[in-house]
């Protein structure tokens, strides 16, 4: 048996997911994104071997085979709140180049990741045709929304997770023998934090303007507007638009609570004539709300502290490497597109012991 299984890495990201796999013994040899700042996130971070170009004009033979492909497929058009258009979205159509690939090179196995939304009566139906697809292709697979505080994460995300395994192999995925730990709350997620990259100079205070635009929204079927992450629970889910409507993600040192904001939406809905500008202005004064910081998400992503993005928090390297250089605005939405890593590092490692525990030999 070979010291490393190989990886394939689909829809990489800035490398969350892939951490979580080269953290349990696995070796990425190739990976792909589209998106450059993403690309640059991961090549500071887990290596060079990632391209920067759409997978749907990639050839087959371009890319290297492997023991193990994985991958996010865009979650948008499956989530909630993005388009959710499923199969329909010209996004929601990269999840057959998944597919493709898995036909091609016929791996060991297989891990794809999405968001809770694919298991819904609008997407449903298309998880049952996938699954049942990439069964016809000699795999024996098993799928689960995965919720990742019940795994050590601090943070309520619930993520579907697909993993198929050669038949040939004789194995099945088995979701329970995961491990589920003891729960993470935001308040030890947090700790320690200061002096890190990516902290101080992410953090962002809310102003009046701001604050009145979530008290606005706020209320309307109780989901968005202003939102308070509390210390002794788990994180709200962090969205890949936190940069653009941080006052979600409030941070619990503001002093505000969710009950607070909670009462006052009722109080608004009730009536109609409460002054939001007056409120807006009571709460920044009293209590500086402001967003967290691009590290803090990462810690909520329980990604190690020793990832981090090239800004102006790591001179020396910026000045060394400007080329990789990541703006804040999108460090917030890699991160929000991202997998737990910690939730990442389980499957994989649970995937590693099943393989591992087959007496042929099946390793390319």
């Amino acid at each position: 048996m070979p010291k490393e299984l190989t990886v394939v890495s689909l829809f990489s990201g800035g490398g969350l997911m892939d951490l979580g796999f080269v953290n349990v013994g696995y070796k990425i040899i190739w990976a792909n994104d589209v998106d450059k700042f993403a690309v640059r996130a991961y090549k500071t971070n887990i290596g060079d071997h990632i391209i920067e170009k759409d997978i749907s004009n990639i050839k087959i033979s371009d890319i290297p085979d492997s023991d193990v492909i994985i991958g996010g497929f865009p979650c948008q058009p499956f989530s909630f709140s993005g388009s959710n258009e499923g199969v329909n979205d010209k996004n929601g159509k990269l999840a057959y180049q998944f597919y493709r690939l898995i036909k091609a090179k016929k791996p060991i196995a297989f891990v794809a990741e999405n968001v809770k939304g694919l298991t819904t009566s609008k997407h449903g139906e298309f998880l049952i045709k996938f699954v049942e697809m990439l069964k016809e292709l000699g795999y024996k697979v098993t799928y689960r929304t995965l919720i990742a505080s019940e795994y050590g994460i601090p943070q309520n995300r619930e993520r579907v997770f697909i993993v198929g395994i050669r038949e040939d192999l004789n194995k099945q995925f088995d979701f329970n023998k995961l491990g589920k730990t003891e729960k993470v709350n935001v308040r030890m997620a947090l700790s320690a934090i200061e002096g890190l990259p990516n902290h101080e100079n992410t953090m962002k205070f809310f102003s009046q303007q701001a604050v009145f635009g979530g008290l606005k929204r706020g209320g309307k079927g109780g989901t968005y507007g202003m939102r308070i992450q509390e210390w002794e629970n788990a994180s709200n889910t962090l969205r890949s638009h936190i940069a653009k409507d941080g006052i979600d993600f409030v941070h619990p040192n503001c002093g505000l609570t969710n009950k607070y904001l909670s009462n006052f939406y009722k109080l608004k809905q009730e009536n109609s004539n409460i002054d939001l500008n007056q409120k807006a202005e009571e709460i920044v004064n009293n209590n500086l709300p402001r967003r967290l910081s691009a590290r803090e998400c990462l810690r909520i992503q329980s990604v190690p502290d020793t990832y981090y993005f090239v800004d102006k928090s790591v001179p020396a390297i910026l000045k060394s490497k400007p080329d990789l250089a990541v703006p804040v605005t999108t460090q917030f939405k890699i991160i929000g597109n991202g997998v737990p890593t910690l939730l990442a590092k389980k499957v994989a490692d649970s995937l590693k012991t099943v393989i591992s525990s087959n007496k042929k030999k099946v390793y390319s």
